[in-house]
């Protein structure tokens, strides 16, 4: 087996098919013969009206008037209540659902992209999320619906195909779980702590009268010093905020990312779509330049939103949270009291924290015709309420006037549209404006083996006909740099096997794979075919197990992106494919950092081959359960991980000062964690890249269920802000 660069043309990158638009199906359209935008319009009870004509809007481009020329009442479909279902004693097997069908255009009713933003939600939100979608689902999915789950993070089968099937949407909503990449932590809202000084508060030790000369320089000294670490104290918060804003906004990049994959693929797609983000935070913090970056973002997701005929209803599921005290906080009697130096005080910084996290959500669904749904404990309600608001819709076009859109020299510009319903007591919600850029045509069905590999590999839904499963792990290869490990697990169940006349079984592999940046733009890709002969013994094993193939990728870059495989037979007859969200750090800005975590078996071998291993392997899966491909394990059982610490300080006799511990997370709650240990580096030789191992007794007290081991290491060397990283990799116990 070879592995290549990928030859296929990347002006094919932005090709993604999905089912046709008939010529008489309404689009939204922003080219320079018609700009036509959608609107939804209510009365002042919430009900829908669709009794209005063109003369009862009015629509304006940057604050000008434009004359209607084309108009339109696109009704909702024939709605099909499900039947309720029916009650059943505890313990008693649900009835099966009913056959999935395969709907052509002109039968769907209603296109859904649920998105659950994991890199955007805490752990209980996660759970709340879960529930939420599998009564959804349940209850509220009906016939006509198309419908996908997707998850910004992670995993495979995070991306899973449009279908009517709830087996399978279930099946995919069942595999949420906290990410702990997540920008927001395991909770909400964070716990306080105010350690302020009297002197950073402005207060201080009063001068006692009357006080004698060495007195009064004593007190004097005495009050600099406070002051001089009152302000080091201050400085040291700053920093650590800063940091911990840069992180999140890096992982809010990543959701950016997955959303405009997202949207790719649903251009093509007939009518009036819409995605449901689940997310409790995209922040926009007042005041800040770093977040200009995401406002951009934004602005330029919303422009593609609006294009492809997508809706955005943004629901938080946080509920109604408390931000004044709470029993956990530990604050003195000054907890509202500002700094003088005009940092906030930690209540009105949890309280400005709470509206940032607000702000990019509300935008993208202001921007898009949608609609913020937030404020209820019962996230199913506003789920409900999101599916509700997707019924008819009036379509409003004209003419755009020369110079709307842009030459080839011309800069980038944003219009502003605003409709408005000229009948009082009625309210309308529309697109908010587009760039000066005209639409480009859509791309041509693919027909050849390379042109569906290469829709399968930026298409943001899953290729399911081949069972495949990604883990990939950020690494250091003392050859080529940072890189990502990556383990491909094959379900051999579905190659195509033919029978050669040594009797041996034979299956021939293409798998291509591919690094997409936070920008949405191709990096690193490779290519490489295998050919897998087997006597019966071991094609047995094949069928029991799968295959494993591993592939070290060089990258040239740092930071957000995504890392994707496709798998298929040379024929082209069935396609797999996975993806998964990696962070690279920037090793070069010499702050310490993590590999990815190799977790497996303690009896497995591949440990001992986290720091020599090789580009292009193929091994079968003699254990898949107990891989570090799979990572299902049982109670009883021991389990071995490793990893490398990069970039660790040296002190004056050229060792590192290193501490770390060990917790266990189930659904995102903590379930065990070792005391912090100083890291033994005796016998390493390249201090730079050490490498760290351990194994982890999983006792019978643990519970079934989805787990994540995490690993923390702390930096004595190293000044606050900056001194501590940590990793996690998920596995599941049976």
């Amino acid at each position: 087996m070879v592995f290549g660069k990928l030859t296929m043309a990347v002006a094919l990158a932005s090709m993604v098919v999905l089912p046709q638009q008939g010529p008489d199906t309404p689009i939204i359209r922003m080219n320079v013969e018609l700009v036509q935008v959608d609107a939804v319009v209510h009365d002042g009870k919430g009900k829908p009206v669709i009794d209005l004509r063109a003369e009862d809007f009015e629509i304006k481009q940057d604050g000008k008037v434009q004359r209607i020329t084309n108009f339109s009442y696109v009704a909702e479909p024939g709605r099909v209540n499900p039947a309720p279902a029916g009650w059943r004693a505890k313990g008693e097997a649900a009835p099966p659902p009913a056959k999935a069908k395969n709907l052509s255009a002109g039968e769907v009713r209603r296109t859904m992209a649920l998105v659950v933003d994991d890199l955007g939600l805490s752990a209980e939100s996660v759970l709340r999320a879960k529930e939420a979608l599998l009564k959804f689902v349940d209850e509220r999915m009906e016939p006509g619906d198309l419908v996908a789950v997707l998850r910004t993070g992670e995993s495979a089968g995070t991306l899973q195909r449009f279908t009517t099937d709830k087996r399978q949407l279930k099946a995919a909503i069942r595999q949420i779980k906290f990410n702990f990449r997540s920008r927001v932590g395991t909770d909400s809202v964070r716990q306080l702590f105010d350690d302020r000084s009297a002197a950073e508060l402005g207060g201080g030790k009063k001068a006692a009268k009357p006080e004698t000369p060495a007195e009064k320089e004593a007190r004097e000294r005495e009050q600099q010093e406070q002051s001089a670490r009152s302000t080091q104290a201050a400085l040291d918060r700053d920093r650590q905020e800063a940091s911990d804003n840069r992180e999140r906004d890096h992982i809010a990049a990543g959701t950016l990312g997955v959303l405009r994959y997202l949207l790719q693929g649903m251009r093509p797609m007939p009518g009036r779509k819409s995605v449901v983000l689940l997310s409790e935070s995209l922040a926009l913090r007042q005041n800040d330049a770093s977040t200009i970056g995401i406002w951009d973002r934004l602005r330029g997701l919303t422009d593609m939103a609006n294009r492809s005929g997508v809706v955005f209803y943004a629901v938080d599921p946080r509920g109604q949270e408390v931000l004044g005290l709470r029993a956990e906080d530990q604050v003195g009697a000054e907890f509202d009291t500002p700094n003088p130096r005009g940092r906030p005080s930690p209540l009105d910084a949890r309280r400005q924290t709470y509206m940032d996290s607000r702000m990019g959500l509300s935008f993208l669904a202001a921007e898009t015709g949608g609609l913020y749904l937030e404020g209820s404990n019962d996230v199913s309600a506003l789920l409900g309420r999101a599916a509700d608001d997707q019924g008819g819709y009036y379509l409003i076009g004209y003419h755009p006037e020369a110079g709307t859109f842009r030459g080839a020299n011309d800069k980038a510009k944003y219009h502003d549209i605003k409709v408005r319903v000229k009948r009082a007591g009625l309210r309308s919600r529309s697109r908010n404006g587009f760039y000066n850029t005209a639409e480009t045509a859509m791309a041509a069905v693919p027909k050849t083996h390379g042109e569906r590999v290469v829709n399968a590999l930026v298409s943001p839904f899953a290729a399911n006909e081949i069972g495949v499963r990604l883990t990939s792990l950020f690494d250091v290869d003392g050859a080529s740099g940072p890189s990502v490990f990556s383990m491909l697990h094959i379900n051999a169940r579905d190659l195509h096997f033919v029978v050669e006349p040594d009797g041996r079984h034979k299956a021939a592999i293409d798998v291509v794979t591919a690094t997409f940046g936070e920008d949405g733009r191709l990096g690193e890709s490779r290519t490489g075919s295998f050919t897998l002969r087997a006597n019966e013994a071991r094609y047995q094993r094949l069928m029991e197990n799968g295959v494993i193939f591993t592939i070290m990728q060089p990258l040239k870059e740092t930071g957000p992106f995504q890392l994707r495989a496709v798998v298929s037979d040379p024929d082209g007859e069935k396609l797999g494919s996975a993806t998964q969200f990696i962070d690279v750090p920037n090793l070069k800005d010499g702050h310490l950092a993590l590999s990815g975590i190799m977790l497996t078996l303690a009896t497995n071998e591949a440990v001992k081959k986290l720091a020599g291993r090789t580009d292009g392997g193929e091994q079968d899966a003699q254990d898949s359960d107990g891989s570090a491909a799979i990572r299902h394990f049982r109670r009883g059982q021991k389990v071995a991980y490793g990893y490398k610490v990069l970039n660790a300080a040296l002190d004056a006799t050229r060792e590192p000062q290193l501490m770390t511990a060990v917790r266990l997370y189930r659904d995102g709650q903590e379930v065990f964690h070792s005391d912090p240990r100083p890291l033994g580096v005796a016998g390493a030789t390249d201090k730079s890249k050490l490498m760290v191992g351990g194994v982890l007794q999983l006792g019978q007290q643990f519970e079934p269920g989805d787990y994540a081991l995490q690993v923390v290491v702390w930096d004595k060397l190293v000044k606050p802000g900056r001194n501590m990283v940590s990793q996690a990799i998920d596995f599941e116990l049976q």
